[in-house]
């Protein structure tokens, strides 16, 4: 008896695969771009990245007891992030040019979606909008385009240190500088990806 195995949705398994595939002679370069600054670390692909963020905010409490932890959860964040500023940062970062023909690939074609809706005017979608849920790519260069707002935060507030896993993200500081750092952010990150 021969058995033989069709996946539901091959192109979706395939994608997901070579996507994996394509990411790990990349990991630690990835590990340490997003973990080496010293007052901003994005855990998401550090090994056991919740916990490690946790324990992060965790020290830092304890090291100073003083400071507060404001706290920003994106909503929607995967949905509605636009996906230009990725390919520049893409190739600046250390050992990342590698994935941008897989990148391509998946994201590279940007086109409009034009729903004609009679009486009131066709609907336009920009499809360089948003993540793929599911896309082992996604959570990368969400990260890539977030990182470099919470990189600026931090250039603005000289004492704040940032501890995020994804967009799950912790400001740690003084009374003063973190009710500010949320502002910051919050504004930052509307213009880097809704322009």
């Amino acid at each position: 008896v021969r058995l033989i195995f069709i996946p539901t949705h091959p192109t979706d398994v395939m994608a997901r695969w070579v996507g994996r595939l394509g990411l790990v002679p990349h990991k630690a370069a990835i590990i340490e771009y997003f973990t080496q600054h010293e007052r901003v670390k994005q855990f998401a692909f550090s090994k056991g990245g919740a916990e490690a963020a946790f324990a992060h905010v965790q020290h830092h409490l304890e090291i100073n007891p003083t400071h507060l932890v404001g706290g920003n959860d994106l909503q929607s964040a995967y949905n509605e992030g636009d996906r230009s500023p990725m390919w520049d940062l893409l190739e600046g970062v250390p050992g990342l040019a590698g994935i941008l023909p897989y990148v391509v690939a998946i994201y590279g074609v940007v086109a409009w979606i034009v729903l004609e809706r009679p009486g009131i005017g066709p609907l336009r979608v920009k499809n360089g909008t948003g993540y793929r849920q599911g896309c082992v790519l996604a959570a990368l260069l969400f990260c890539l385009v977030l990182h470099v707002t919470l990189l600026d935060v931090a250039a603005r507030n000289p004492s704040l240190y940032i501890s995020a896993f994804v967009d799950d993200t912790k400001f740690l500081g003084d009374v003063a500088t973190v009710p500010t750092a949320l502002g910051t952010h919050a504004g930052l990150y509307a213009l880097m990806t809704r322009g």
